[in-house]
């Protein structure tokens, strides 16, 4: 019992100390400072001649201690201005009103402290011959969920031959509308102005689902161009501009690679699918690995007008996704407002897949003797398949299958190899030439310039004037041979714009002699060789690989030879030690 008692003092104590007692122990009074009125579920639009009634107002009051609350109606009155009230206390319209209505101020008072007012405002009308409501702008499209709108309906009072817009003073009343799912419903509009009711009107509305959110960003190294998303993964985009440039007009789709979840090392199969309303000579589609250093795997296809085409491409991610990975693509060849539909955007992690088709490849499907090519069994992303085997099905083959290298012999035969994985069979033709053909290694086109698959004793020489513009092969030989001497004339417009080019299987040692009819400096394997005009300078490279590679100027700064007559003599090529 002491116990509790003792925990009762200290509850009181705490008590007292928190209540506290102002000086001379007596409690100050708590005195209304101000009001406010709220008028919104009141009627605000009166005819003249009705009594005034301010039944549904909401007002409160403020207190000296900070706290606010409702009052009773008890507690205030509420008058409108003397002006607009007729002797017999109806309401009327001043000399001043203009439209045949006006604004007349109503001021709530404080009981208990006639000093405490507040105002708001109602309308004072003559009752029209008739009220309508135009219905041309209802909005009649919406979103499961929204409200209905009714921005921009209209709501006017006929006076004789005189119309006027009371839209402003007006509550249009709104039935029927649902929105909590899809679908068309009626809805009824009402209004009712000084007394006078409009005709009912109503007017069919349509429910929509929301409209999907596009999953990827798109955007655009060219701003004039522009995409809308269509839903469902469907976005249509427009390309303003011509271009026969590759970096003209590219597109950039981000990001199908990060939320595939991809890491690098991953093999990884990039999709899409496109539709132009206009040709395109060459569509290029490309999946970016990290950011802005393109590090991904690409393809290319013409497209036709209206055509759909798919696009695939696999390749292993050389790093993990960031937020600014994209799947690129490039236009070559684009006629102006060019409409692209692309959909089904797609990155796959490929893991355990079935193989569902196959093709076989011969590279190259044609050699000479002595030659070699390589017999390729792919999947339907066009992978490599390890476990396929290969064999010769041919009669009397002179050549030899190693794995899946094929080695030609001496005679001219067309080899037939097949190549077999579980019920999958392909088999391919490679035709073999007793003749060697050393110029196909070094075919005066860009796509050539690797001399892959070259004999070990084969080198070539070839000219490019003007990059991209006329190859000329100059010789083609064995390395055994000792010697070559040939003259060009050059037009070049900058450093690269006449290079020479010699094709090298094996590392070799060059010994030759440039000459030019006009003074200045050139280029060979990166390093920078001083001519005079006229006087024959001799070079010397060891060990030289892949290839040798003259250009007529230098880079930084960038200079060249210009017109000129540029010779080469005193050429030999050995096999280095």
């Amino acid at each position: 019992m002491k116990k509790q008692l003792s925990a009762l003092a200290a509850a009181l104590t705490v008590v007292l100390a928190f209540t506290g007692c102002p000086k001379g122990g007596e409690v100050e009074d708590v005195t209304l400072e101000s009001i406010s009125v709220n008028a919104s579920a009141a009627k605000t639009v009166f005819a003249v001649g009705e009594e005034f009634s301010y039944e549904g107002i909401l007002v409160k009051g403020k207190y000296s201690d900070l706290t606010s609350k409702t009052l009773e109606s008890s507690a205030y009155t509420a008058a409108v201005a003397a002006a607009n009230l007729s002797e017999e206390g109806k309401l009327q319209l001043t000399e001043a009103a203009e439209n045949h209505m006006e604004e007349a101020a109503v001021t709530v008072t404080y009981t208990a402290d006639t000093s405490k007012t507040a105002k708001y405002s109602i309308t004072i009308a003559q009752a029209p011959t008739t009220v309508e409501i135009d219905k041309t702008a209802v909005k009649t499209t919406y979103t499961v969920g929204d409200e209905f709108d009714t921005t921009g309906i209209k709501v006017t009072a006929t006076y004789g031959e005189e119309k006027v817009d009371v839209t402003s003073a007006v509550a249009i009343n709104v039935t029927g509308f649902d929105s909590s799912a899809a679908g068309t419903v009626t809805v009824k509009l009402t209004a009712t102005y000084a007394g006078v009711s409009a005709a009912e009107v109503t007017v069919d509305v349509t429910v929509e689902e929301p409209a999907e959110e596009p999953d990827y960003e798109i955007s655009f190294s060219n701003t004039n161009n522009s995409y809308v998303y269509n839903g469902s993964g469907v976005y249509t985009l427009t390309i303003a501009d011509a271009n026969d440039s590759e970096w003209g007009n590219q597109i950039f789709i981000k990001n199908p690679n990060k939320l595939a979840g991809v890491a690098k090392g991953d093999l990884v199969l990039a999709t899409i699918t496109v539709k132009s309303d206009k040709a395109i000579s060459t569509f290029f589609f490309k999946n970016q690995y990290n950011g802005g250093n393109y590090s991904g795997q690409d393809t290319s296809k013409a497209l036709e007008a209206d055509t759909e085409t798919v696009f695939q491409v696999v390749g292993t991610a050389a790093d993990d996704y960031d937020d600014s990975s994209s799947y690129v693509i490039a236009l070559r060849g684009n006629a102006a407002d060019t409409t692209l539909v692309i959909s089904n955007i797609k990155s796959e992690v490929l893991t355990d897949y079935d193989v569902t088709s196959v093709t076989l490849e011969a590279t190259p499907a044609s050699i000479s003797a002595g030659e070699s090519s390589t017999i390729t069994l792919k999947d339907q992303y066009g992978i490599a398949i390890a476990d396929a085997t290969y064999a010769i099905t041919s009669a009397d083959p002179v050549a030899t299958l190693t794995g899946n290298v094929l080695i030609a012999g001496e005679s001219a035969e067309t080899v037939t190899v097949t190549a077999t994985y579980g019920d999958f069979t392909k088999t391919v033709d490679i035709e073999i030439s007793a003749e060697k053909n050393y110029a196909k290694y070094w075919a005066p086109t860009p796509a050539n310039q690797a001399g892959d698959s070259a004999p070990a004793d084969y080198f070539s020489i070839w000219a490019d004037q003007n990059w991209c513009g006329s190859y000329v092969t100059l010789s083609d030989m064995t390395a055994s041979a000792t010697g070559v001497a040939l003259t060009q004339t050059v037009t070049g417009t900058n450093w690269f714009g006449t290079q020479i080019w010699y094709g090298v299987s094996a590392a070799s040692d060059f010994t030759f002699k440039v000459t030019s009819t006009v003074a200045g400096d050139i280029t060979i394997n990166d390093a920078v060789y001083t001519l005079e005009a006229g006087v024959a300078k001799e070079i010397t490279l060891k060990d030289v690989t892949g290839k040798l590679a003259i250009q007529l100027g230098t880079k930084e700064p960038a200079t060249q030879l210009g017109d000129c007559t540029f010779t080469i003599s005193d050429f030999s090529v050995t096999a280095a030690e």
